[in-house]
């Protein structure tokens, strides 16, 4: 996850975006004395949400991932352990046949 910093001026394109009056005052007192402009911090702060939220579902996709081969591997186990008990109460070693 990207922790947001207050970044200084990049390269930008105007546009115009209403903001409640209270997030306009928060943020203009947060990049006051520092080489920001309200655009740049916004763009940041999008930025930020943005690859949280990619992140997010990575790391979503990568545990959903991991359980299921889990799951895979206990079924298999399962299914061995299932064949080994039926091969050893099936199987007669004197005659090399099963006894079902």
């Amino acid at each position: 996850m990207t922790k947001f910093k207050i970044p200084s001026i990049p390269p930008t394109t105007n546009k115009t975006v209403r903001f409640p009056n209270d997030l306009i005052e928060k943020v203009e007192t947060l990049i006051k004395s520092r080489n920001c402009t309200f655009s740049a911090f916004v763009v940041a702060a999008v930025r930020a949400a943005v690859d949280m939220d990619t992140a997010d579902y990575k790391e979503m996709y990568y545990e959903l991932m991991s359980a299921t081969e889990e799951a895979i591997n206990m079924l298999i186990e399962a299914q061995q352990k299932c064949e080994d008990i039926y091969v050893e109460t099936t199987y007669s070693p004197d005659t090399g046949d099963g006894d079902v």
